[in-house]
């Protein structure tokens, strides 16, 4: 090899660098890519939210008049990874901000719902009902709802899994939820729920409330 080949043998190329930054920015572009938070997702109007019959879902519940104030069919799809498989149904009230929605929460606590929940299979094999409890006040213990289905008072609970997913979170209200009864473990399949109210509440006239059914989150 003559002297000029042994110098271009060694002498770097002035592109390999410029090549190195592109194939680094192209790597870096696609991960970024990989990684970006998915879309919001869109809120449903009261009209899609009231035609969603698959877990999660809400409902529009009022809380005044003595009688059945829920009775609806929904599809409970296996728990998601992430999801404890426990049946929870409850309700949320909301407010435009922290102080509001604490005070809807407060004008349901200071004399609670007494309630009969029922929850049945739905299928060729005719309704079976579902063995549900409740959460003792203290949190401490669960009871077992009896066969006239009555629940003496809901519980605080944290937030419902799936539900910003499902469209069902206006990001301008501030949620609190409390739970009726509970389901454990829950199995997929098809049910359908009713809820009674035990007593008139005309002081909760026109609250801000929504049933609510859903699993909840595993704790991380």
């Amino acid at each position: 090899m003559d002297k000029d080949a042994r110098l271009v043998a060694v002498m770097p190329n002035p592109a390999l660098p410029r090549l190195r930054v592109a194939v680094m920015a192209m790597g870096l572009l696609m991960l970024l890519g990989c990684t970006a938070p998915p879309p919001e997702p869109k809120v449903l109007t009261a009209d899609e939210a009231a035609a969603r019959t698959v877990v999660p879902l809400t409902r529009p519940i009022a809380l005044d008049k003595a009688g059945q104030v829920v009775d609806v069919e929904f599809e409970l799809p296996p728990a998601a990874e992430g999801e404890v498989p426990v049946l929870m149904v409850g309700l949320r009230v909301w407010g435009e901000d922290a102080k509001t929605a604490l005070a809807n929460e407060k004008r349901i606590t200071e004399r609670d719902l007494p309630t009969q929940v029922h929850l049945y299979t739905v299928g060729s094999g005719g309704a079976v009902e579902v063995p549900l409890t409740y959460s003792q006040l203290d949190m401490r213990s669960d009871q077992k709802v009896g066969p006239d289905g009555s629940v003496p008072h809901t519980t605080a609970k944290g937030l419902v899994s799936g539900l910003r997913q499902a469209g069902l979170i206006e990001e301008k209200r501030v949620y609190i939820y409390r739970n009726f009864a509970n389901w454990r473990p829950a199995v997929s399949g098809r049910y359908r729920l009713t809820i009674k109210l035990a007593e008139e509440r005309p002081e909760l006239a026109g609250l801000a409330a929504e049933l609510v059914i859903g699993y909840p989150s595993r704790s991380k």
